[in-house]
C-alpha cells in the first residue's frame, strides 16, 4: 500500500513538474542607441517569449522623464519539433525632457506568481540643444534671434490653438490626420499642459514625434508646437472631433508703472506665477463617406488602403500527417489591425487548423502601415503532388476610387507515403477520396496488441485493490493536483482576468509605497503611475501610452449598469491634478497635508471604482 501511495505521489508531482517547465518564459528589454542629442528619440523595444499559451503583458516603469508613443507591436509563432514558442515585441517611442543621463528601471511581466525582470537601461542625451527656439516649452527667446528685426504686430493674439484635419470627407476606414497646432508670440512659464480632443466615431493612433517650428502671420512671428494623430472613420456617418485644450502661464506683459494703481495686483500678479489662461480649438466635423457597392469583390473584409500580398509554405515537401504552415502575409498602408485573415481555398486533400495572426504597425512619414501575417497549420491527408491553389485578398484604394484584388501563386507541395510499419500521424481518409496521383495510406481501424504484465505491476495492482478505503488517497492527490493544474492553466490563458482581480491590492500596495515616501517631490509621479496601472489592470490596457481619453472612453462602453459620469468626472479630475503635480511641480514644495490629501482622494476613487463592475 505505502509502494502504491509514494508511486502516485511521484507521479502527480512529476506531472506538475513537467507542465510547468514546459511553460517557460523570458523577457529582454533593448533601445535602439543609448545616446541620442536632444530633439531626438530612442526606441524602446520589450521581447516577451516563451511556451505559454498566452503571454503576459509587460509592466513599464515609471517613465516621467519622457514623452511615451506607443508604436504597436508585433507578434509570431514558431513550432519546433510539435513545440509552440510564442514571441511578442512591444514598440515604444521616447522623447527625452532632459539632457544627461538617466536611468530606464527594469520591465517585468508576472507568470505564475513569479516576477521576471529586465536589466536597467542607462541612456544619455548629450550636445547642445537645438538652436531653433521653442516658446511653446517655456524656453525664453533672444530678442536678437531671428524675427527680431520684424515688427510686431499687436493687434493679433499672443497665443492660440488651431486644429485641422486633411482630409474632410475621408471614406471609410481611410486615414486621416488630425493637426493641433500651438502659437505662441511671447515668453511661457513652465511647460503648457495639453488635453486632446474628445473621438467620436474614430480610431486614433498617435504620430510621434512632436513637432516644432516657427511661422510669420500677420506680419508677428509664432513659434508653434505641434501634435499629430492619425484617426480611422469608423462608419459612414458625420463624426465629430471635439475641441483640443492647452492650459498655460503667460507673462505680464503690460509696462510696470510704480505711480499706477494697480502697480501692486501686476507685481504680485507676476511674482506668482503669471497669468493662466486656457485656450481650445474650434471642434470639427468629419464625413466619412461609404465604400461604393458597384464592383466590390465578394471576398471584400473591409480592408482600406494599398497592399500587397505574398504567400509560402514552410517546406518544399512533407510526409502524410506531418505538419506544414501556409504563411499569408498583407503589407502597405492602412489599418491593418482591422483586416482579417483571407480566406483559404478548399484544401480537401489536407486538414487545416486555426489561423495564428500577427500585426506589425509603422509610422513612417505620418502614415499608418506595416504588415498582417497569418499563419495555418495544414495537414495532408494522403500522398502525391499536391498543392495549395492561389489565395485572394481584396482591398478598397481611396487614391483610385477603387477595388483591388490580389491574388499569390499556387504553393506545390510534394507529399510522401508514410514508411510502412509505421502509423500515419493525421486523420483517416475516407475511402471516396480519389485525386490524381494520391494514394490512401492509412485506414481509421487499428488493431490493439495486448502484453502480459510483469508480475511486479501485478503485485503492486493487487496491494492497491485489497486497500480498501486508504486507496482513495491517491485519487485525491490526483484530484487536487489536477485541479491546480487546470487553475494555472486558466490563469496563464486569461492573464487579464488575473490583472483585474489582483488590480486593487497592487494598488493598496503602491498607495502604502507613496506614503511611506520620505521626499514629497516623488509623491505625485507615484501616485499617477498607482492611477493609470489600476485603471490599466481593470481595462486589460498596457499601462505605457494609456491617455486620460482612452481610459475615459473604455470606462463609458465597459460600465455594466451604463455610463457614470460622476465618476468619470472624479477620474478626469484627479488624473489631470495628480498629471499636473508629477510633470510641472511648484517650486516651493509640497506641504505634506496636501500629499495626504490626495492620497485619500486617490484610495477613495479607486474603491469607488472596484465597487462598480467592469465588464
Amino acid at each position: 500500500m505505502k509502494r502504491s501511495l509514494c508511486l502516485a505521489c511521484v507521479c502527480a508531482l512529476s506531472a506538475a513538474v513537467a507542465a510547468r517547465a514546459e511553460d517557460s518564459i523570458a523577457i529582454n528589454a533593448s533601445v535602439n542607441s543609448d545616446r541620442i542629442a536632444p530633439g531626438e528619440q530612442f526606441t524602446l523595444t520589450i521581447s516577451v517569449s516563451g511556451s505559454a499559451p498566452a503571454l503576459p503583458q509587460p509592466h513599464l516603469p515609471a517613465l516621467g522623464d519622457f514623452e511615451v508613443y506607443n508604436a504597436g507591436n508585433t507578434q509570431s509563432l514558431s513550432i519546433v519539433n510539435g513545440a509552440a514558442r510564442s514571441n511578442i515585441e512591444y514598440i515604444y517611442l521616447l522623447s527625452p525632457r532632459f539632457t544627461g543621463r538617466k536611468t530606464i528601471g527594469p520591465v517585468s511581466i508576472v507568470y505564475h506568481g513569479k516576477e521576471y525582470r529586465t536589466p536597467p537601461i542607462q541612456v544619455e542625451v548629450t550636445g547642445a540643444a537645438s538652436q531653433a527656439p521653442r516658446a511653446s516649452r517655456g524656453a525664453r527667446q533672444d530678442p536678437s534671434g531671428p524675427g527680431a528685426g520684424a515688427t510686431p504686430n499687436r493687434s493679433g493674439p499672443d497665443v492660440f490653438l488651431d486644429a485641422v484635419v486633411d482630409k474632410p470627407r475621408p471614406y471609410v476606414n481611410e486615414q486621416i490626420t488630425l493637426s493641433v497646432r500651438f502659437f505662441t508670440a511671447v515668453n511661457l512659464l513652465g511647460n503648457p499642459q495639453y488635453s486632446p480632443p474628445e473621438l467620436s466615431g474614430f480610431i486614433s493612433e498617435d504620430l510621434p514625434p512632436e513637432r516644432h517650428g516657427e511661422r510669420v502671420i500677420n506680419g508677428r512671428r509664432y513659434y508653434f508646437s505641434e501634435i499629430r494623430t492619425a484617426l480611422f472613420p469608423l462608419r459612414p456617418d458625420r463624426a465629430s472631433i471635439g475641441p483640443a485644450k492647452v492650459g498655460c502661464q503667460m507673462e505680464n506683459q503690460a509696462a510696470w508703472d510704480p505711480f499706477s494703481p494697480d502697480f501692486f495686483n501686476k507685481f504680485f500678479s507676476q511674482a506668482g506665477g503669471g497669468v493662466p489662461k486656457v485656450l481650445q480649438s474650434r471642434p470639427l466635423t468629419v464625413e466619412a463617406r461609404p465604400l461604393p457597392a458597384s464592383g466590390k469583390p465578394s471576398d471584400f473584409s473591409g480592408a482600406v488602403g494599398r497592399f500587397r500580398l505574398t504567400a509560402s509554405l514552410d517546406r518544399s515537401s512533407a510526409r502524410v500527417g506531418d505538419a506544414v504552415t501556409i504563411e499569408v502575409k498583407v503589407e502597405g498602408e492602412g489599418n491593418l489591425k482591422s483586416i482579417a485573415a483571407p480566406a483559404l481555398p478548399p484544401l480537401p486533400s489536407f486538414r487545416s487548423y486555426d489561423t495564428v495572426s500577427s500585426f506589425n504597425t509603422t509610422k513612417k512619414g505620418d502614415v499608418i502601415g506595416g504588415s498582417a501575417v497569418f499563419k495555418t497549420l495544414i495537414v495532408p491527408r494522403v500522398s502525391g503532388n499536391l498543392e495549395v491553389p492561389p489565395i485572394l485578398f481584396s482591398y478598397f484604394d481611396p487614391k483610385s476610387g477603387s477595388y483591388q484584388t490580389l491574388r499569390t501563386t499556387a504553393l506545390p507541395l510534394k507529399v510522401a507515403p508514410t514508411p510502412a510499419g509505421e502509423a500515419a500521424k493525421g486523420p483517416p481518409i475516407p475511402e471516396t477520396t480519389s485525386a490524381p496521383e494520391l494514394t490512401a495510406v492509412s485506414n481509421d481501424i487499428r488493431y490493439l496488441k495486448t502484453a502480459p504484465v510483469e508480475p511486479w505491476a501485478a503485485g503492486i495492482l493487487g496491494a492497491i485493490s485489497r486497500g480498501g478505503p486508504v486507496q482513495a488517497i491517491p485519487l485525491f492527490l490526483f484530484a487536487l493536483t489536477f485541479a491546480w493544474a487546470k487553475y494555472s492553466d486558466f490563469k496563464a490563458r486569461n492573464p487579464s482576468v488575473e490583472r483585474a482581480r489582483l488590480a486593487w491590492r497592487t494598488a493598496q500596495a503602491r498607495l502604502k509605497t507613496a506614503s511611506e515616501q520620505t521626499d514629497p517631490a516623488r509623491v505625485p509621479l507615484a501616485l499617477f503611475e498607482t492611477l493609470r496601472r489600476y485603471l490599466a489592470d481593470k481595462l486589460h490596457e498596457p499601462p505605457a501610452g494609456l491617455t486620460l481619453q482612452r481610459t475615459v472612453d473604455l470606462l463609458n462602453q465597459r460600465w455594466v449598469d451604463g455610463p457614470k459620469p460622476e465618476l468619470v468626472e472624479g477620474i478626469r479630475a484627479l488624473w489631470q491634478d495628480i498629471e499636473r503635480q508629477s510633470f510641472a511641480p511648484s517650486s516651493g514644495g509640497r506641504d505634506s497635508d496636501e500629499t495626504t490629501m490626495t492620497i485619500e482622494a486617490l484610495r477613495n476613487l479607486l474603491q469607488s471604482i472596484e465597487r462598480t463592475p467592469i465588464k
